[in-house]
């Protein structure tokens, strides 16, 4: 008998310290549950489903990235690799090739040749150095855009103007 009273003496403490450290909406809820453990058991269910939650919206977060031709593929790049961080941060692995191959996956519609050199490459290369070789071949690409458009001459617009010399016959 000595133990049961004990066992209900010590209950009560813990669930009281359980509710002593949640708001006072959830504390009229909670209250009404008999033991810890069910106040405890409950919490850990709530809490387990908002990790769920939360996992799921990481990685749908990275799986739905998509690369755009308007901003700058090394920044995209670094915006996938924080997507990436926070998925390891919710406790799920994420191989360092795994992530190259998502990059060079999700690279613009205008990227398609670099793309395609990528993936022919047999050797495995790590972020960094896809990184790199994203950077110098933005770099280029500008530079290539430049030089094209300083190798179109520019000419100004010639306007041509027809005389109508025909006499117009007066009756």
């Amino acid at each position: 008998m000595k133990e049961l009273t004990t066992w209900t003496e010590i209950d009560f403490i813990c669930k009281n310290l359980i509710l002593n450290g949640i708001t006072d909406e959830l504390y009229d809820y909670y209250n009404t549950m008999a033991t810890a453990k069910e106040v405890w058991d409950l919490r850990q269910k709530k809490y387990d489903t908002e990790e769920a939650r939360s996992k799921k919206y990481a990685v749908s977060r990275f799986l739905q990235y998509q690369m755009t031709d308007d901003k700058s593929v090394e920044a995209q790049s670094h915006e996938i690799q924080k997507l990436a961080h926070v998925i390891i941060s919710e406790g799920m692995p994420l191989d360092d090739q795994f992530q190259v191959t998502v990059i060079i996956a999700k690279l613009p519609p205008l990227w398609k040749n670099f793309t395609n050199t990528l993936r022919h490459i047999t050797k495995e290369f790590s972020l960094e150095i896809l990184i790199t070789r994203l950077r110098i071949n933005e770099e280029v690409s500008k530079h290539d855009q430049k030089e094209e458009v300083n190798a179109i001459p520019r000419k100004k617009p010639i306007t041509i103007l027809k005389l109508d010399l025909k006499r117009k016959e007066t009756r």
